[in-house]
């Protein structure tokens, strides 16, 4: 196995960790929760990102250091056929949450805006990881 695939495989498992860290019922969590489960939605879409910039630098596909990364990120590893369309417009909803959690205050998370990322999460890493594994994984 390259290295290339025993890193993403590893990277794989931590966002396969933080999924199993979501509580299956979320409603009535205190705001320290809230906070715990905003943290694990950044930490798999975290995951996601590294798993792309690996396969960026093992591609010498460039990025530009720009303030905008995140989205373009995304955005060129749909048009290297890296990601799907598909998977590109999900994954869009996760960068703006990605934003918002580092610059915002936990305290104002909230749990219906929260919730379908967190009820999506397991679904779109599979779509994920189903688009890098003929080629990556």
């Amino acid at each position: 196995m390259s290295p290339l695939k025993k890193r993403l495989r590893a990277e794989s498992e931590q966002i396969q960790q933080a999924l199993d860290l979501i509580p299956a019922q979320l409603d009535g969590l205190t705001p320290l929760e809230l906070a715990g489960l905003g943290s694990m939605i950044h930490s798999i879409y975290n995951g996601i990102e590294n798993m792309l910039k690996q396969i960026f630098k093992e591609e010498r596909i460039e990025l530009l250091d720009s303030a905008f990364w995140h989205k373009e990120l995304l955005e060129r590893a749909c048009k290297e056929g890296i990601i799907s369309v598909q998977t590109l417009e999900v994954l869009k909803e996760y960068v703006s949450f990605r934003h918002f959690f580092v610059h915002a205050y936990c305290p104002k998370l909230d749990l219906e805006r929260l919730r379908p990322l967190v009820e999506k999460a397991p679904a779109v890493v599979e779509q994920f990881l189903q688009d890098l594994q003929d080629q990556w994984l």
